[in-house]
C-alpha cells in the first residue's frame, strides 16, 4: 500500500508573508519545520535514510560508464573538437576557425582531451613552433560512437536535402556506416529487446537494482 502525504501551507502572521510547506508522514508527523530543521523521531530517521540512498545513488551514478563519459565528451564544442579530429584537422588555430568557436574555449577542451588520453599535444612536422592534438588509440575508439551519433543527426534532423558529409573507404569505396544492430535471431533489436543486468563491476546499489546476469 502507498504511504499518503499531506502538503500544508502555512502563512505565518506579521510581516514576514513568506509561505512555508511542510510534508506531514500520516504516522511520522511533519518533516520540516518553518525555521528549515528537521523534527526529531521518526521524521529524523526518514530524513537519514533518504540521505543514504541518495549517497549510494550518486556513488552509482558516478561509477556509470555513461556518466563518465558524458564529464569528458558532455558538451557540444567537445562533440564538435572530435567532429574535426575525425576530419583530419590538427593544428589549434584550424580548429579554431573550422568550429568557430572562441580559442579559450577551445584551449580548455583540447587540454581536457590530452589530460583524459584521448588526443596528444605534439610539435608540428612542418612549423616548429606550432603544436598539433593528435588522436590516441582512445580517442580513435570513440569513432563508432560518433558515427552512431551522426547517423540518429541524419536520420532524424538533417535537413530535407540530406546530410552534410559521409564517412567513405579511401581510394573511392564504400560509405562508412554504423552497422544495423540486431537480435541474435538476425532481427533489428529494438529497446523493448533488451533488458538490463548488473556487470561484474557494478556497484551495490547496482546489483540490488538490477540483479545479477
Amino acid at each position: 500500500m502507498r504511504t499518503k502525504w499531506t502538503i500544508t501551507t502555512q502563512r505565518p502572521k506579521g510581516p514576514d508573508l513568506h509561505r512555508h510547506q511542510s510534508a506531514i508522514h500520516p504516522e511520522c508527523g511533519p518533516l520540516s519545520k518553518p525555521d528549515g530543521h528537521m523534527p526529531g523521531g521518526h521524521g529524523c530517521k526518514m530524513a537519514e535514510s533518504t540521505t543514504k540512498r541518495n549517497q549510494r545513488v550518486r556513488t552509482a551514478n558516478k561509477a556509470c560508464s555513461i556518466a563518465r563519459v558524458m564529464a569528458v565528451i558532455g558538451d557540444r564544442w567537445s562533440l564538435l573538437v572530435l567532429r574535426e579530429a575525425y576530419y583530419g584537422t590538427r593544428r589549434f588555430d584550424e580548429f579554431e576557425y573550422q568550429i568557430g568557436v572562441a580559442s579559450n574555449i577551445l584551449s580548455k577542451r583540447l587540454k581536457k582531451f590530452v589530460d583524459a588520453g584521448l588526443m596528444r599535444r605534439v610539435r608540428s612536422e612542418d612549423h616548429a613552433r606550432y603544436y598539433e592534438y593528435h588522436l590516441t588509440k582512445k580517442g580513435e575508439a570513440f569513432f563508432p560512437a560518433y558515427l552512431a551519433l551522426k547517423k540518429w543527426g541524419d536520420d532524424w534532423l538533417a535537413d530535407a536535402k540530406g546530410a552534410q558529409v559521409l564517412f567513405r573507404e579511401k581510394g573511392g569505396g564504400p560509405r562508412v556506416e554504423m552497422p544495423p544492430l540486431l537480435t541474435s535471431a538476425g532481427k533489428p533489436l529494438e529497446v523493448d529487446d533488451t533488458e538490463v543486468v548488473a556487470e561484474s563491476g557494478a556497484t551495490p546499489f547496482n546489483k540490488s537494482r538490477f540483479g545479477g546476469s
